[in-house]
């Protein structure tokens, strides 16, 4: 037994971790039990039995015996000090136990959706343990919330701010109701000069706080963010927007958008989250005369709010004139409006607020511009867009100087934006673009090398565009926090910078499209319209409606996920139980389907449903035997065996005996004595115990000790008296394991019993089995040729 330090975990998914290996733990009520020692101290073992057996008559220390011996035999070592009170022994460590800031550091590790204690755990069926998880949860998820403000508390200084950036973010996903992880992001985004991040943060706060509770922020929030509103009065700028970022790859856009400006057509920037329209905007704007001006989250939460922040701003560029006097007669004449139930805004009233943008943008003119770019457009409220509808349609007239550069996000753009896109396409005047995804030269650019890199770096590079999508905004922060991943993303992986301007995109997107991508995740590659369909109760077209949302939504492409990142996000942000739900219902549609069975086996397990998991995973080895691929098979069964961490589960007996006789065949020795070890601690009579003794048997025979073999394959005919087939088939084992021990071929073993045993070679996934077909022809023909000889 190894003494070397044991770390468990039971923040998330339990299990434990020796050299950096992670095995979850098998048996929820060892889970629970270890749990209880750690964060309520030592427990009597009496209490203990009677908390996880509560009917078993008199036999709770004998199964709680069992239990542990169980587990400190799974994890290599002891676990439990000696005594009348279970604790833990010195070099076990577990990571609740640790400080608030490892536990902050295991959080983040985890991704929000998997931040719980012992995730997947389910005690129903055992009150008293229900009761004391459900109460141990809620304890631990306000000390998850405490460390990680207690953390943000200390960590202010500005070499801290790409980390507290993610502990902010992770303390919004676990409390989404308290004000303090949005006030965090709001100080965060600011700190970064990211104004318009800060004023995202506090919209996002106000609509989960009305959504969910029907209240609004309170007032330490409330004054935060009009202390940021101030920041852009205070400093005069034109817009105050994220730190530049290095804009690479878009000189064509660049170009497009000045032809089309020179034919008088109005640009609209289109993209999802992320795409890089507001970068693309501020670099057109800063190469000409073009004033910026960015919609920010809180325009859309009051009419007319855009018209009266932008003419405050433009009246504080008009000289001392009559323009000064004109533009206070227009401001108060919004504020009158903004007074007015929406409803009530009349079309003269839409037209007077056209003709006084007009003038108002006359300001602009003087000071030197020819252009007018809007960022944001799907952030305007109704009122706001229609008045932008009526300059749109009269710039001619009114604004005969101008022109005019929009952007917004498709799937967050109102109707009306839309109706004013096809309507300028119509006369002639539209010019759309879309920014492209970014390619291996501007990623290097962005990584501090040269196109002619060592191909290590471009193939690192290529990786990053694949993984991404070529995002813009995802890649800057993938290269800025060094995250050069070399495989396929895990969602826990996800630092929470990317995941939130991934999920941006989902977010943007009605509640059954974002459903449907959700369920995509889930399904991954058995995913299809109809699936869908018949999960979520939605009509083919239905379907195919919700698709094309995601689709312009940058989350999906023609064929599912734009791209992996985007998939681990969306599946990260969906909650275990439901995750969990979800697998079962695709289980249960692709079983409908006929669907084959490696994928149903794979569904089951994750729906937690292992019989049903075993049931197909022996269905898919078959018919991997069937083709003649050995590996298949024992892959198929592997899964369903072994745990994630490496780990053999008991609990399977025809599944774990069904792999002892295709490692057999394989000559795979290595591990089939843990694959027997895990059938004999799983419930089994005496056909499952003399077919595993046969097995063994087997294994001296593939080890060449024929003496033992013998004697044990032997042992196991007893046992088999009530199946034929496997008595048969064991007694061929038995007579070949005692004529290479040098012993004669016993009587009566003749023609009759080898046809018998040759019709019986066929591999039934639901029978219990002592040898392959192919082990079976081969020990037939020893056998056959050693009576002839």
């Amino acid at each position: 037994m190894t003494t070397d330090t044991l770390d468990i975990r039971l923040l998330g998914t339990p299990g434990w971790a020796v050299d950096g290996s992670f095995a979850p733990i098998a048996d929820p009520r060892a889970a629970v039990l270890v749990a209880m020692i750690v964060l309520d101290g030592p427990l009597p073992r009496t209490r203990a039995a009677e908390i996880f057996w509560p009917r078993s008559e008199g036999k709770a220390r004998t199964n709680l015996r069992v239990l542990l011996h169980r587990v400190q035999h799974a994890m290599g070592g002891r676990l439990f000090a000696p005594g009348d009170r279970l604790t833990l022994l010195p070099h076990v460590t577990v990571d609740l136990a640790g400080s608030d800031a490892d536990l902050v550091d295991r959080c983040l590790d985890l991704g929000p959706s998997n931040v719980g204690l012992l995730g997947g755990v389910d005690m129903a069926d055992l009150p008293e343990a229900s009761r004391w998880l459900s109460d141990a949860r809620r304890q631990l998820e306000q000390r998850v919330v405490r460390c990680h403000v207690a953390w943000l508390e200390t960590h202010r200084g500005s070499e801290h701010l790409a980390r507290a950036a993610a502990v902010a973010e992770s303390l919004v996903s676990i409390d989404p109701l308290g004000e303090i992880g949005y006030r965090e992001q709001m100080r965060i985004h600011v700190e970064r000069g990211d104004r318009a991040g800060a004023l995202a943060a506090f919209e996002r706060c106000r609509r989960e706080l009305k959504e969910h509770l029907g209240t609004a922020p309170d007032p330490q929030t409330t004054a935060l963010h009009r202390s940021i509103l101030r920041v852009r009065d205070d400093h005069g700028a034109p817009a105050d927007s994220p730190a530049p970022r290095p804009l690479l790859q878009r000189e064509r856009e660049l170009g497009d958008m000045d032809k089309a400006l020179s034919t008088r057509r109005v640009v609209i920037v289109e993209g999802p989250s992320g795409a890089g329209k507001s970068a693309l905007l501020r670099e057109f704007a800063r190469r000409q005369p073009a004033f910026y001006w960015a919609i920010e989250p809180a325009d859309g939460a009051a009419p007319l709010a855009a018209l009266v922040r932008l003419a405050t701003r433009v009246g504080q560029m008009s000289a001392p004139s009559t323009h000064k006097a004109a533009m206070g007669r227009a401001l108060e004449f919004v504020k009158g409006l903004q007074r007015l139930d929406p409803d009530e805004v009349s079309a003269s009233h839409l037209q007077g607020l056209a003709l006084g943008t007009a003038r108002t943008a006359g300001v602009l003119q003087q000071a030197g511009y020819r252009t007018v770019i809007l960022d944001d457009v799907h952030l305007l409220d109704d009122t706001s867009i229609d008045v932008l509808v009526h300059v749109m349609q009269a710039s001619r007239e009114l604004m005969p100087w101008c022109d005019f550069v929009l952007a917004y996000r498709p799937m967050r753009g109102r109707r009306k934006v839309r109706a004013l896109c096809e309507k300028l396409a119509l006369d002639g005047r539209l010019h759309l673009i879309h920014p492209g995804a970014l390619r291996r030269d501007a990623v290097l650019a962005l990584m501090g090398h040269e196109p002619d890199a060592v191909p290590a770096v471009q193939a690192a590079a290529d990786r990053l565009v694949a993984m991404s999508g070529g995002t813009p905004g995802v890649l800057v922060e993938m290269i800025s926090l060094q995250t050069h991943a070399a495989r396929e993303p895990e969602p826990a992986s996800l630092p929470p910078q990317i995941r939130s301007i991934l999920l941006e995109r989902l977010r943007s997107c009605s509640s059954t499209a974002e459903g449907l991508a959700q369920l995509a995740s889930v399904a991954g590659a058995s995913f299809s319209v109809g699936l869908a369909a018949k999960i979520a109760g939605l009509s083919s077209w239905k379907v195919a409606e919700k698709w094309n949302e995601l689709l312009l939504a940058g989350v999906f492409d023609a064929r599912g996920f734009a791209f992996p990142m985007i998939e681990a996000a969306v599946r990260d942000s969906v909650p275990d139980a439901v995750r969990q739900f979800m697998h079962g219902e695709v289980a249960r549609g692709l079983e409908h389907e006929g669907a084959p069975p490696d994928r149903l086996a794979f569904h089951w397990q994750q729906a937690g449903d292992t019989t049903r998991a075993a049931q197909f995973g022996r269905a898919a080895a078959a018919a991997c035997l069937r083709r003649g691929d050995l590996d298949g098979a024992i892959g198929a069964l592997e899964k369903i065996v072994f745990a994630p961490g490496g780990s053999c589960a008991d609990g399977e007996p025809l599944a774990l005996l069904q792999l002892a006789a295709l490692y057999l065949q394989g000559h795979r020795l290595d591990r089939i004595t843990e694959v027997l070890e895990a059938a004999a601690r799983s419930p089994a009579g005496p056909l499952e115990r003399g077919a595993r003794t046969a097995l063994g048997g087997r294994t001296l025979l593939a080890m060449r000790e024929h003496g033992a073999a013998s004697a044990a394959l032997a042992s196991a005919l007893p046992l088999l008296e009530g199946d034929l087939r496997l008595q048969r088939a064991v007694t061929c084992w038995a007579a070949r394991a005692a004529r290479l021990a040098g012993a004669d071929l016993p009587d009566g073993l003749g023609p009759d019993v080898f046809a018998g045993v040759a019709s019986e070679l066929a591999w039934d996934p639901d029978a219990l089995p002592v040898h392959t077909p192919a082990d079976g022809r081969a020990c037939l023909a020893d056998l056959q040729a050693a009576a002839t000889a």
